[in-house]
């Protein structure tokens, strides 16, 4: 009988952004008299990593979604007030990037505290007295 291959060895599926975050907070508001340690949440889901849970968890509790009860070991419950059930809101959009700067535009020149203006060092061009590396 030959001997299975990793590959068809199946474990838990790769999570898309915020299914780790929507599966811990379910978890917690369906035992909201409970609080949880990283490592019981993991368990209960099925062993997914703890670091991640934990990175879910500090997330969560800055989004005001979860509260820490505990600080040694830490332990977590879902805040107060949160519906029950799978409620998984959409993360929030993300930033628009600001524009690219222009390349053609080059700064005026640098003033010294003393007053005296100079113009900036342009790119490539060694600076005089400088090492030759």
């Amino acid at each position: 009988m030959p001997a299975s291959s990793p590959a068809e060895t199946p474990g838990p599926r790769r999570l898309g952004s915020g299914e780790l975050r929507a599966m811990v907070l379910a978890h917690l508001t369906e035992h909201l008299a409970q609080s949880f340690t990283p490592g019981e949440i993991a368990r209960a889901l099925g062993g997914r990593s703890t670091g991640a849970i934990g990175n879910a968890l500090a997330t969560l509790v800055e989004r005001g979604r979860v509260t820490c009860t505990h600080t040694r070991p830490r332990r977590f419950a879902a805040t107060a007030g949160l519906p029950t059930g799978p409620a998984s809101s959409p993360p929030p959009p993300a930033p628009t990037p600001r524009p690219a700067r222009p390349s053609s535009v080059r700064p005026g020149p640098i003033v010294r505290p003393n007053g005296q203006r100079y113009p900036p060092p342009r790119a490539g061009r060694p600076r005089r007295g400088a090492a030759a590396v």
